[in-house]
């Protein structure tokens, strides 16, 4: 291992700034370009102080309506103050509020609502740049490393799609990253406003997501495992257990309406429970660590051939690094990565499936490739130095041609079950005199109103009310249901042949039968 030194070979320092200014200013790139999901869907509805039970009513009531009457739910209204708005948040209380918060003012900004929401994540993607910064070199105490792995994150395609989507998981890594590194200074210098920055730092990624909580033990694991005697880890347990107290009294407003809101915690996270085949399990997170640093859709399943160099670079990482890096690296993935996998294989559940849990973590895998490109920039040996010189530039040529396919895209495999409305908006545009219909539930609820962002305004929706036997209006040449309910499929069966749109599982057509009569 080369020392760390405070000279940065300019070669490095070019290419690597070079690759942190194009990840910045990819991140508020055209916002309102890709396909509004679901989950943004509700953002914006909590944002702005409507409530899903209120919505869900006026939506679900038998009344025909122009699609761009939905989208006065996805922006603000007079009549709906600060104390909505608070309410809103209350409903869904496993999403703790600080990120809403901070998109509720950047509301205000002259900007489209679903703009500005996502410009706030984009703001704080650029952020994660200088907080992964700041911790590798409180980590690495290298500066040319902690400048490649500012590079690194900020060519993570990755990262771009959540520093692009209306949620607060941008927020939630940049102050991870922000924690750990105070973490590290407050374990090397010891000071208590060291150890209070990071006490606050800790209690406001708390308020980003309650998951915090598997990055503080991470932290709480390292100091112990490295603390060195006795009296070392006596210092520790009191600096870091005064810390932790103060982080938890902070996020107790919080934390008391989660415990008092437990139920709902428990139905609206009930979907992670849907099993998956272990077989999916494991491609899921071979694609997910890949995708840390490239996302080429072509590739198909031919990107995880990526898991073997990462599997080189973490080889790397253990043989060379001093061993509190890789301790504290390790710590850091293992806490998020075990939390989604375990529950999955040893009771079952779809957890695995979703990457943005684990973007702290993930984290660790972009340090760990920085820290090994690093030092072999300027390792003695020709083939080693000419090797990780290559690595870094075919891995930044990787990860902006990922982001530069991301930015031309109007959808991407983030926008999960959402991702084909702009096609089939464009169907139902297309189609002769047509009506789309809705049944009650969350996901109607969300997809009709992720539709509507592209829908011709005169287009009419319509949302069947619960247990009526309220008829589908007549007069329409073209019918679209989204999660049609039983008895919607009942009334619509002797006429019509349902057919799912595009390959999507929640929207269908509905085909005439030669020779019945439609009602």
């Amino acid at each position: 291992m080369r020392a760390p030194s405070a000279q940065i070979p300019a070669a490095l320092l070019l290419i690597a700034a070079a690759a942190v200014l194009a990840g910045a200013l990819a991140r508020p790139y055209d916002l309102e370009r890709m396909v509004v999901w679901h989950d943004e869907v509700f953002t914006a509805m909590r944002v702005f102080g409507n409530s899903q039970a209120e919505v869900g009513q006026e939506v679900f009531s038998g009344h025909e309506r122009p699609a761009a009457d939905l989208l006065a739910y996805q922006r603000p209204s007079p009549g709906r103050a600060w104390t909505h708005t608070l309410s809103a948040f209350k409903e869904h209380p496993e999403h703790a509020p600080l990120y809403y918060t901070l998109a509720w003012l950047a509301a205000a900004l002259p900007a489209e609502p679903i703009a500005a929401l996502r410009g706030t994540s984009a703001v704080l993607g650029v952020l994660l740049i200088p907080a992964v910064f700041w911790l590798a070199r409180e980590l690495f105490r290298d500066p040319g490393a902690a400048w490649v792995a500012a590079a690194l994150v900020a060519i993570s395609p990755l990262h771009l799609l959540y520093a692009q989507e209306a949620r607060q998981y941008a927020l939630w890594t940049v102050l991870v990253a922000a924690a750990s590194a105070a973490f590290l200074r407050a374990l090397r210098r010891g000071g208590r406003a060291d150890w209070a920055l990071y006490a606050v730092l800790a209690a406001l990624g708390l308020w980003s997501h309650a998951l915090t909580v598997l990055a503080v033990a991470a932290h709480g694991a390292y100091g112990v495992l490295t603390a060195g005697g006795r009296a070392a880890l006596s210092r520790f347990l009191r600096a870091w257990g005064a810390a932790l107290g103060l982080a938890v009294l902070l996020f107790a407003p919080w934390l008391w309406v989660m415990v008092a809101g437990a139920e709902e915690v428990q139905r609206f996270t009930g979907w992670m429970q849907r099993p998956i085949s272990a077989e999916r399990i494991a491609e899921a997170w071979g694609m997910h660590l890949v995708r840390v640093f490239a996302d080429l859709p072509a590739a198909g399943r031919w990107l995880l051939l990526g898991l073997l160099p990462l599997t080189w670079v973490l080889w790397r990482l253990g043989r060379g690094a001093p061993a509190r890096v890789t301790l504290f690296l390790g710590l850091l993935l293992a806490a998020f990565a075990s939390a989604m996998l375990l529950p999955d294989l040893v009771l079952g559940g779809s957890r695995s499936l979703h990457p943005r849990y684990v973007l702290p973590g993930f984290l660790a895998l972009t340090l760990a490739a920085a820290w090994v490109l690093a030092q072999g920039w300027d390792a003695p040996q020709r083939g080693r130095r000419l090797g990780a010189r290559a690595g870094l530039m075919l891995v930044l040529a990787l990860g902006l041609g990922s982001q530069w396919q991301i930015l031309a895209a109007d959808t991407w495999w983030s926008k999960n079950y959402s991702g084909e409305n702009h096609r089939v908006a464009a169907r139902v545009n297309a189609a002769e005199r047509p009506l789309v219909l809705a049944s009650g539930s969350g996901v109607g609820l969300g997809e009709l109103i992720s539709l509507a962002y592209d829908l011709d305004p005169e287009v009419r929706v319509w949302g069947e009310p619960p247990g009526s036997g309220a008829r589908v209006p007549a007069g329409y040449a073209s019918l679209f249901a989204v999660t049609p309910s039983g008895e919607l499929r009942a009334q619509l069966g002797p006429s019509y042949r349902l057919e799912p749109v595009g390959g999507t599982w929640q929207w269908y057509q509905a085909v005439p039968i030669a020779g019945e009569e439609q009602p």
